[in-house]
């Protein structure tokens, strides 16, 4: 599994909504054993936003050449593991490196995600 070369912190990084439920399982691979419901502490809603991040920010090296944007457009696509049969968002053990990243502490919640009103270019 792979590490973060440094610490990050960004906007993507927030905690989980209180109601946060895991995203529905919508095909791909299909364990044997029964999948255990995990708590993370950050909203699972962003990791495909945070794999991105990641990778602008040099803290993972890119796994493979990446689709185009156009390409993935209505498509699931883990980004993870070069994989359409999973969303990088659903993608658990991507999941399992950011929570690990937080336990660590090379990864930093933000604690107040950002608002409409925030200015985010003063």
């Amino acid at each position: 599994m792979a590490k973060l070369k440094h610490p990050i912190s960004c906007k993507a990084l927030t905690k989980p909504p209180k109601d946060q439920k895991p995203p529905l399982f919508t095909g791909g691979f299909v364990p044997n054993k029964p999948v255990q419901n995990k708590v993370y502490s950050f909203d699972l809603t962003k990791v495909d936003a945070l794999f991105d991040v990641m990778i602008l920010q040099k803290a993972i090296e890119k796994p493979h050449k990446l689709p185009k944007p156009a390409e993935l457009k209505g498509k699931q696509y883990s980004k993870w593991y070069n994989s359409w049969n999973h969303s990088t968002n659903n993608c658990v053990v991507f999941r399992d490196v950011i929570q690990d990243g937080i336990t660590a502490g090379k990864l930093k919640l933000v604690e107040k995600p950002p608002t409409m009103t925030t200015n985010h270019f003063p």
